[in-house]
């Protein structure tokens, strides 16, 4: 057998460009779990991404919106007080097939 050699090998770790990965618009949604001060209380497991949810959101405020989809520039996690996670169960992909 041939040993096989990781793609990564012949890169020099240095990163060229961002990465921007974009969740599936149908069966994948984004619940807000911790919202920040500018939503309140009110929008907690309110979609951000995928469903009415957003729309809301982003008519209520915009940049309200873009900063708890944006990840922290240092750690890439969450930006500190918001918290998104991934729909859970079938409400997940109840876009996905009326």
């Amino acid at each position: 057998f041939e040993k096989k050699r990781r793609p990564s090998a012949d890169v020099d770790g240095v990163a060229k460009h961002p990465l921007v990965m974009v969740p599936g618009i149908i069966s994948c949604g984004l619940e807000l779990w911790q919202p920040g001060d500018c939503f309140g209380d009110d929008f907690f497991r309110t979609r951000l991404w995928s469903g009415l949810g957003m729309g809301r959101a982003i008519l209520r405020n915009f940049s309200c919106w873009l900063s708890h989809m944006t990840l922290d520039a240092e750690t890439g996690l969450d930006q500190p007080g918001r918290e998104v996670r991934a729909a859970e169960g079938f409400a997940a992909c109840d876009f996905f097939a009326p």
